[in-house]
């Protein structure tokens, strides 16, 4: 009788605990507790129309997966990345985590993320009265905003393929359109690969485009180079910054040469989607047009390449170019 009473007592001495708790229904594992506090963040809280943002999060506790939603406001989430709506806007956008066997599920307090409106983004609106320099066969001047113009080509005045210097000026009433303009006389035996015309940004400094995906831009020519209705005028944006020394700028460059449809004023919205790389830099670690539109931007250019130049057979003939407004636009 002892024998089996101490079998008996051998056998429930080795019954573990969680065998016991399992038989009585219960459960040998803690209840889940709440995690730590969850708080979502984004690399950028103000947004223009349209651009995104890379959102994460800190805090929480356990294995659960994270998720973002959009309480209001309009901006859609893909992933971590937000994309604000195509109007201004207010979003309310969180977080939260998932449960796992040791967490209760956290959902972190609602971050804002404030959208507004792409504005245009003036470069130069009109010219002002120049001061012209007979040597030099310049007529230097500035913006209304204050930033210097001048026209150029890649020889020398003088050179011997240059052939005569024809005019110039500034004007509020050509074709209604502020512009300055200046204009040369060529051979068709020129070498000079081409004449052109900047205007530097607003008191010679820079400015930096927040969500503008445009170029709008005044140019035309004299009557003689623009009535061909021929792929005429190169557009391209110069970064401030240089590098070698001074000797190098970035520049991004319309995808295509401007073909006047009439002669005359003319004002064309280009794509800033559709620029291409025209210059880059030792040292600028630039891969991507993109990345040269995000630079601060010093100055504009124009050029009419020779190809594009007006020629009457072997006499000087008119080649010019007038440049009007410049604004960068949503």
């Amino acid at each position: 009788m002892n024998f089996i009473s101490n079998r008996w007592l051998l056998s429930a001495a080795s019954i573990s605990v969680a065998a016991l708790v399992a038989a009585c229904g219960g459960s040998s594992t803690p209840p889940p507790v709440a995690q730590a506090t969850l708080v979502v963040a984004a690399t950028k809280t103000a947004l223009k129309t349209g651009q995104t943002t890379t959102l994460s999060t800190t805090g929480g506790s356990g294995t659960g997966a994270v998720t973002f939603s959009v309480a209001s406001g309009g901006c859609v989430i893909s992933g971590t990345t937000l994309t604000a709506p195509s109007s201004a806007a207010t979003c309310s956008v969180t977080a939260s985590k998932a449960a796992d066997t040791a967490y209760l599920v956290a959902t972190a307090t609602p971050l804002t993320i404030n959208v507004s409106a792409v504005t245009a983004l003036t470069f130069a609106t009109a010219y002002s009265a120049a001061d012209a320099d007979t040597v030099n066969y310049s007529r230097a001047g500035r913006s209304v905003e204050g930033g210097a113009f001048n026209w150029y080509q890649d020889s020398a005045p003088g050179a011997s393929d240059w052939s005569q210097f024809w005019w110039n000026g500034v004007s509020a009433t050509t074709e209604n359109v502020p512009n300055f303009y200046f204009g040369l006389g060529f051979a068709s035996t020129t070498s000079v690969p081409y004449i052109g015309a900047f205007v530097k940004a607003p008191n010679d400094g820079s400015i930096t485009l927040d969500g503008q995906t445009k170029l709008k831009i005044a140019v035309w020519g004299n009557d003689e180079v623009t009535s061909r209705k021929l792929p005429t005028f190169k557009v391209f944006v110069q970064a401030k910054d240089s590098y070698q020394g001074g000797a190098c700028f970035l520049e991004a460059e319309a995808g295509s040469l401007l073909t006047p449809p009439n002669i005359g004023a003319q004002t064309y919205t280009l794509n800033l989607s559709d620029f291409k790389i025209k210059n880059n830099c030792t040292g600028s670690n630039v891969t991507t047009v993109a990345e040269i539109l995000a630079k601060p931007i010093g100055a504009i250019h124009v050029q009419l390449p020779k190809a594009n130049m007006y020629f009457s057979g072997t006499a000087l003939s008119a080649n010019g170019i007038n440049l009007g407004p410049i604004s960068f636009q949503p």
